[in-house]
């Protein structure tokens, strides 16, 4: 069986953090008088790929990675895993109120969003010019495929979402001014959580679309000698 080759582990590294303390008190401070700009990237790595790993080591990898085995997971033979981030820095301008405190205001947003790393895994056991070894990582960069092209297709998206926020932000009181630019991108962080989650979960329905029992029985149609995977998987 072929089934195995049900290998996404996506990793995403979206921080989304709970706002302590975070108000914008817009009766303390004077409102905006200039649109925050907006610095946006849409981060791009080439895939690295390892083939030096045994196949038990690479459903080992899954585990370490802190994803759920399941029945498939447990006779993978390779895996495709990928972090994907949203990055947030900002400059501020802080101006001292006369009764105490700080009006902490965004002058410019930074923000990258997209892979940090995408690493593919063929257990060595399939030596690089055999049939399974290309259906394999046919497979895996199948996935490597979808996950550049949800990447490229929510990248808008996210800059959207960004921009609509930024044009809602007001002015964030604080008592110092160190803690100011920290809780104005944490505010922004916050608010990113739904469009995140949104793009999370379509990346798994694509990916999750190549992986089902019928693509898994075409694929084990494409080569002969799958012998050495049925004992590993026993």
């Amino acid at each position: 069986m072929i089934v195995g080759m049900r290998t996404i582990a996506l990793f995403f590294v979206c921080f989304v953090s709970m706002a302590s303390g975070v108000s914008a008190q817009s009766n303390l401070c004077e409102p905006y008088s200039e649109p925050i700009r907006l610095q946006f990237e849409t981060k791009r790595v080439e895939p690295t790929y390892n083939t030096d790993v045994s196949i038990q080591d690479v459903r080992q990898l899954y585990t370490v990675r802190g994803q759920r085995i399941s029945r498939a997971h447990a006779n993978a033979i390779g895996l495709t895993y990928a972090e994907i981030s949203l990055e947030l820095g900002a400059a501020t301008r802080s101006v001292p109120r006369e009764r105490g405190g700080y009006c902490v205001y965004l002058e410019e947003v930074e923000a990258d969003f997209g892979f940090d790393r995408v690493d593919v895994y063929v257990g060595k056991e399939y030596r690089r010019g055999t049939c399974e070894y290309r259906t394999i990582l046919d497979h895996e960069n199948e996935h490597v495929a979808i996950n550049n092209a949800v990447v490229r297709t929510y990248a808008p998206k996210v800059r959207q979402a960004i921009e609509q926020e930024l044009r809602k932000m007001r002015p964030i009181f604080t008592p110092t001014v160190r803690t100011g630019a920290r809780r104005a991108v944490e505010e922004i962080r916050q608010r990113m959580a739904p469009i995140m989650k949104a793009f999370q979960s379509e990346q798994r329905r694509r990916n999750g679309a190549i992986d089902t029992d019928t693509n898994y029985g075409a694929l084990q149609e494409l080569c002969l000698d799958w012998d050495l995977y049925r004992r590993m998987s026993r």
